[in-house]
């Protein structure tokens, strides 16, 4: 039998799986591939505000918290960078 932590503790690793891919590549690069990473998240992130009672926000906090400091970010930092207008230009 999973308990209720182990199955928040799956999900979560999920979640944050579906967020790495949603952040993977430009939303105009592939804009099905991106809905799709898109729907898989936010299913994700509301069985796990259904299973745990946390707030949305908090979740989503925690994902976006985790992911900045991962590999693939960085990467993709040093890939795009990000003008003072808040445009992003390929480098």
């Amino acid at each position: 039998m999973i308990t209720k932590r182990a199955a928040a503790r799956k999900i979560m690793e999920a979640l944050k799986a579906a967020y790495a891919d949603l952040d993977a590549r430009p939303y105009e690069e592939d804009p099905d591939r991106a809905a799709q990473a898109l729907g898989r998240y936010d299913g994700l992130k509301q069985a796990y505000v259904t299973l745990t009672g946390r707030r949305v926000d908090d979740v989503a906090h925690e994902v976006v918290g985790w992911y900045i400091h991962t590999p693939e970010f960085q990467a993709a930092k040093q890939h795009y960078k990000i003008t003072d207008t808040g445009q992003e230009t390929q480098t």
